[in-house]
Order: C-alpha cells, then sequence, then structure tokens
C-alpha cells in the first residue's frame, strides 16, 4: 500500500459516525476500502489502519521478546482498545465511543482525518490545530534533530 496523504475536516454525529472522504478512500486499494482497526495513538488522537496494514503492524508487535517487562506493555499498549470497524455502504465508520472519549472528540464534534503513512490519524479539530501549530524554524530544528538521530543510528535512508 502507498502512503495516505491528506488533510480533511469532518464532522462526527451524534451516533459516533463519520464519513471517510473520498481523498482517502481513493488512496486505498479496493480490496482495503471496508475492513479497518481503530486504537489509541501514541498522542492524544486515534489510529485507523486498514486491515492488512493494521496485520503488518502487529507482525513487528508480535514478535517482541515475550520475557522481557517493556516488550509485554507496549504490546498490551497496542492491543488496548483494538476493534475492527467496517465502512458502511454510505462510507461511514462507527467510531468506539470509548476510544473517542479517551482521545477527546466530543459526538457531533469537528475532528481532523490526517493521512500519514499507512493509517489515518484521527483528531479533534482542536488537538489536532494545537499539535500542528509550530513555526517554520521549530520544524527545521524538529526536523535536523530527528534526522541527525535516525543518520547517527545508521538507518538505512530506503527504508
Amino acid at each position: 500500500m502507498n502512503s495516505l496523504l491528506g488533510e480533511y475536516t469532518c464532522k462526527i454525529d451524534s451516533k459516533g459516525r463519520v464519513r471517510l472522504p473520498s481523498g482517502l478512500l481513493d488512496q486505498l486499494p479496493v480490496e482495503e476500502r471496508d475492513q479497518f482497526v481503530i486504537h489509541r495513538g501514541f498522542e492524544k488522537c486515534l489510529y485507523l489502519y486498514p486491515r492488512k496494514a493494521w496485520e503488518q503492524e502487529m507482525v513487528k508487535v508480535n514478535n517482541l521478546d515475550q520475557f522481557d517487562e517493556q516488550s509485554r506493555k507496549l504490546q498490551r499498549i497496542m492491543y488496548r482498545g483494538a476493534s475492527p470497524i467496517k465502512r458502511d455502504n454510505v462510507d461511514r465508520l462507527n467510531l468506539p465511543n470509548s476510544l473517542l472519549s479517551w482521545a477527546g472528540i466530543s459526538p457531533s464534534g469537528d475532528l481532523v482525518l490526517a493521512g500519514v503513512n499507512n493509517r489515518i490519524e484521527i483528531w479533534s479539530a482542536s488537538e489536532w490545530e494545537a499539535q500542528m501549530n509550530i513555526s517554520p524554524e521549530e520544524m527545521a530544528e524538529l526536523a535536523q534533530q530527528v534526522m541527525a538521530k535516525r543518520n547517527a543510528g545508521g538507518v538505512d535512508e530506503a527504508n
């Protein structure tokens, strides 16, 4: 699957349903448009994976050392609240109330769907703005720090 791109402001209805924008759906292979897995993100957001991408991520998590306490803890965190969800016939997803509450997304509120690599991040609109509110100078400094760390670790840039 190609990397997902784009930022879409959406409304969530009082039943916790959000319509997937066609701009995101069109980026997914046809066979990956109906089944997803949603779970807590690393920040105060939700991660929505097409089922196949979720399974690929879980291979990494499931291969962690079962005898290491940190690995077991990460596995529990990754599976906590993870839920399979299906797209309905009008392109809506019914998001679990417990996850919406955890991410600070209120029913009938605005949210942002952001394509990030192999997932869609789901943010409350206000939290998204707070996260993305950085100056060009801060962005340049962040890029320099992260890429320097990456290059110092000998990570192959093709990966």
